[in-house]
C-alpha cells in the first residue's frame, strides 16, 4: 500500500523532509497534492512533484478534493493549529512541522479534535536522530 501525503503549506525549510522522504521511498509513500496559498510558492514546490499531482490555493480545497491518507502540514506556524484540526476531522493522519501550533487555544483544540478520531498526529522533531543530536546526548550521558 503506498501512503497518499497531501502538504498543506509550504513556508518552513523542515517541508523538504517530506519531498526527501518521499523521494527515497516511492514504494511507501507518494505526494499527491500541494495546498499552498502564496502562488510563487505553490509554483516552485509543484515543479517538484509528480505531473499527475494536484496543486491548491488553500488546504481546504485539498482535503475536500483528494483522497488522502495523511497531510504534511508546513504552513505559517499561527496557520498550523487549524489545518490540524481540520485534517484530523476529515479522517486524516497528521504529521506537523514544529511547532505543532502556536496557543493554548490551538493545543486544546487539537488535542480535542485528536480525541475524537482514531487518526495518529504527529510532529516532525527530525534532529533526534541526527549524528550531532546523537554523539551530544552520548557526551551528556
Amino acid at each position: 500500500m503506498t501512503i497518499r501525503l497531501g502538504i498543506a503549506g509550504v513556508r518552513h525549510g523542515h517541508v523538504q523532509y517530506l519531498f526527501d522522504t518521499a523521494a527515497q521511498r516511492p514504494d511507501l509513500v507518494q505526494i499527491v497534492a500541494l495546498a499552498e496559498d502564496d502562488p510563487a510558492l505553490r509554483e516552485q514546490y509543484a515543479a517538484r512533484l509528480n505531473p499527475v499531482a494536484h496543486h491548491y490555493a488553500n488546504y481546504h480545497e485539498m482535503i475536500a478534493h483528494e483522497d488522502l491518507d495523511v497531510v504534511g502540514v508546513a504552513a505559517v506556524n499561527n496557520e498550523r493549529g487549524r489545518i490540524v484540526c481540520d485534517s484530523l476531522a476529515a479522517g486524516l493522519h497528521v504529521i506537523a512541522d514544529k511547532p505543532l501550533c502556536t496557543t493554548l487555544d490551538d493545543l486544546a483544540a487539537i488535542e480535542a479534535a485528536w480525541r475524537r478520531g482514531d487518526r495518529l498526529l504527529s510532529v516532525m522533531l527530525e534532529k533526534r536522530l541526527w549524528s550531532p543530536t546523537l554523539a551530544a546526548r552520548d557526551l551528556l550521558a
